[in-house]
């Protein structure tokens, strides 16, 4: 899927990239969950639907989808994005209410349930902060534009790559907290050598890379295969070597 996915977006029509962004892949995603909760081993079930490609492939996909709507020249309702954030809410805490009160089936059906709330949670976040002129979005847009935050941003992937590996080296095992068998010194330890590590990454590698990328391909044109929801030919050069992308 990680493989097929951009493949397929990048020569299908704007109409079918948006089906299958959309509709198709979180659907099917959602499909296999269900497949992997119905026949997989209940103990392993919810870390494989967690785990999984298609799990990783929903939110990819909605990402997409916006990606789609902003090539068109759309943007989602504010109402619409509220209620998708309501209900993924909703959602959630009814998810949570069930396996408290065991009225939700074993194995993985739970974190089915939670796909479901995660994606309309996040999809409905981000479709706010990136189309709403509403005052208080306007404010936390200001609140994630900081050059703090948005530093967490670009060593985001360190901190998800460098994170399981510390968590092992300190012998601190995954979502154990002071509760359940470690210390809040150790869980310090961990996430200060997490961002540490993320920080040295992305300068010593990440970003040499990131650079040489754009040498190389500095003077190569750059195809927009949309405008206006129609297919497009126009080559635009990229900016003069000197000068940054955006």
């Amino acid at each position: 899927l990680h493989d097929a996915l951009p493949i397929l977006i990048s020569t299908a029509s704007m109409s079918w990239g948006r089906r299958l962004s959309g509709t198709i892949v979180p659907l099917a995603s959602l499909a296999i969950a269900f497949l992997i909760a119905a026949m997989g081993d209940p103990a392993i079930a919810p870390n494989m639907i967690y785990m999984s490609s298609p799990t990783r492939m929903m939110s990819l996909s909605l990402g997409a989808f916006l990606a789609y709507l902003e090539a068109a020249g759309e943007r989602p309702q504010t109402g619409t994005s509220i209620l998708l954030v309501g209900f993924g809410l909703t959602v959630l805490a009814l998810d949570n209410i069930g396996r408290a009160l065991h009225f939700m089936p074993a194995g993985g059906y739970y974190w089915c349930v939670a796909l479901v709330g995660y994606a309309a949670l996040s999809f409905g976040i981000i479709s706010l902060l990136t189309s709403s002129n509403n005052r208080w979005v306007l404010g936390m847009n200001a609140l994630l534009s900081l050059p703090s935050v948005r530093y967490i941003g670009a060593i985001s992937y360190g901190l998800y790559l460098y994170h399981l590996l510390i968590l092992f080296l300190l012998d601190v095992a995954p979502y154990q907290t002071a509760t359940t068998g470690t210390t809040l010194l150790k869980e310090f330890e961990a996430l200060t050598l997490t961002f540490l590590i993320a920080h040295l990454s992305f300068k010593y590698i990440e970003s040499p890379l990131i650079a040489l990328k754009n040498r190389l391909h500095a003077n190569e044109p750059t195809k927009i295969p949309w405008s206006s929801g129609r297919p497009n030919t126009e080559l635009i050069r990229n900016r003069p070597s000197g000068r940054k992308n955006g």
